[in-house]
């Protein structure tokens, strides 16, 4: 069953008949892809009543990740489970200037337990390149927002605990934002979804290791996203209902048991290459190496007044004969740069290949012995 099913088959049992389990925190990590602009400014709204907001919107939105978002609210709203959960204070940070994409928002559980959602990266230009920023800077804008956002709450609710959880980027922010907080009994658990890891001298830092045996990272089969940088807090790999690389990442295309995701042992043979490759490109180059080459790219899709992704895609012939053209105009120190990078991805990729190809063949000939 996906995140539907479950909402419609577990939906007719309130929190109280049924505690709150890892699937409904998967669905709450739903809520800030919506933009809900100014809809929680003057207090909190149930889940029904912005369902009602929402329903009749025929030009509705609901984010990058989560097509189905508006067949789930549907279902929340519906359901004794969800209908009647308070959301409340959603905040979004668009600000090109800072390369920052951020948003949040908090759903109250019970009385004195909430649920702290963040958001992951949408179709904007400039939340894909605060994502590409992790690889060099630390700690970018959206983290500092996290923690700015669940400092204020842990403030105002001084005897109250909390759920933290986001998917993709907002995995990211979850575990960031919870971590820099430095009071690990505030918080009952920590949900990381397909999310990024952090560099590598974080992990010994007293800041995590005070509360990562309470983080937990769900990641599917063929996870991209959440095997880029360092993480060794707990963890789930989850089969997804497709190959498919980009609904892997979607939490809608995850099979769910009664209470959790379904888990598989391993990671597919496609991540483990990206893995091993993405470290070993990263170890080769320097950070001045890695920023110049992000941003030499960000920048020729400003000069082409790319705001979303989905424009890079649809563009792809323009935006390559752009960058080519640019190349050939670069300085030697960031042509040289450039060239250090393209020739790194290609070793690296083509040595992986091989060695993926070898094993492959010594299985064969091991079974067949």
């Amino acid at each position: 069953m996906n995140l539907i099913d479950y909402v419609h088959w577990r939906g007719d049992l309130s929190f109280g008949e049924r505690p709150f389990n890892d699937n409904d925190a998967l669905i709450l990590t739903q809520l800030p892809y919506h933009d809900w602009g100014g809809a929680l400014d003057n207090g909190p709204l149930t889940i029904a009543q912005l369902w009602d907001l929402i329903k009749d919107d025929k030009d509705l939105k609901p984010g990058f990740y989560d097509p189905l978002f508006h067949s789930l609210m549907k279902e929340m709203a519906a359901s004794r489970r969800f209908r009647n959960l308070p959301v409340s204070d959603y905040r979004k940070e668009t600000l090109i200037e800072k390369q920052q994409q951020f948003a949040a928002l908090t759903v109250r559980l019970k009385r004195n337990v909430y649920y702290v959602s963040f958001k992951g990266t949408d179709t904007s230009l400039v939340g894909w390149k605060e994502d590409f920023n992790m690889v060099f800077t630390y700690p970018i804008p959206s983290q500092e927002s996290s923690l700015r956002y669940l400092q204020d709450w842990v403030s105002r609710h001084p005897f109250s605990r909390f759920y933290v959880g986001g998917h993709s980027k907002g995995g990211n922010m979850a575990m960031y934002a919870a971590m820099m907080l430095g009071k690990p009994k505030k918080i009952i658990k920590v949900y990381n979804l397909d999310g990024p890891g952090f560099p590598k001298e974080v992990l010994s830092s007293p800041a995590y290791l005070s509360i990562k045996d309470k983080f937990i990272n769900y990641l599917p089969e063929s996870s991209v996203i959440g095997r880029t940088l360092e993480n060794n807090s707990p963890l789930v790999i989850v089969k997804p209902s497709s190959s498919e690389m980009r609904k892997q990442h979607d939490v809608f295309f995850w099979m769910l048991n009664t209470d959790r995701p379904y888990e598989v042992p391993a990671f597919s043979s496609y991540s483990e290459f990206f893995a091993k490759s993405l470290e070993q490109w990263s170890q080769q180059l320097s950070e001045e190496q890695k920023r110049e080459s992000i941003n030499t790219i960000y920048s020729t899709f400003v000069e082409m007044n790319i705001t979303t992704i989905d424009e890079v895609f649809s563009r792809k012939f323009a935006v390559a004969k752009t960058l080519y053209n640019k190349y050939g105009k670069l300085d030697e120190k960031t042509k040289n740069i450039m060239n250090t990078v393209i020739k790194s991805l290609v070793q690296i990729s083509t040595r992986n290949i091989l060695d993926s190809f070898r094993k492959d063949s010594n299985n064969e000939n091991t079974g067949n012995q």
